[in-house]
């Protein structure tokens, strides 16, 4: 496990993480995050939120809601996000990248609005 003193911002705590070294695939929690992807490395995004997941069907990888409400099983949808980041760090393209969402943020110190 990883512990990083970075800023909350999605975008910049993801490029933080690349930068340490941790690498094969991000999954990332979806609520009301911008949608955005990056060049170097696959981003599986998930949410559990149905509203969430209908709003966002273009940006979503993983619908968790979809899965645990469907199969009933919490496992279910567990395995569903793994099978889903095997599949991105082995060349499928996440909904980002088909979508061409695709920058790096570099973390700024000091104020960000």
């Amino acid at each position: 496990m990883i512990s990083m003193d970075s800023p909350g911002r999605e975008i910049e705590v993801v490029s933080g993480f690349m930068a340490r070294g941790c690498s094969g695939g991000r999954v990332l929690n979806e609520s009301r995050c911008p949608p955005f992807g990056l060049p170097v490395e696959p981003m599986t995004k998930v949410t559990g939120n149905p509203r969430t997941a209908s709003e966002r069907e273009d940006d979503i990888d993983v619908d968790a809601f979809d899965v645990i409400e469907v199969a009933g099983i919490i496992e279910t949808a567990g395995k569903s996000i793994y099978d889903e980041i095997l599949a991105a760090v082995s060349g499928k393209l996440v909904e980002a990248e088909i979508f061409g969402y695709s920058f790096v943020d570099i973390w700024r110190i000091g104020l960000i609005l």
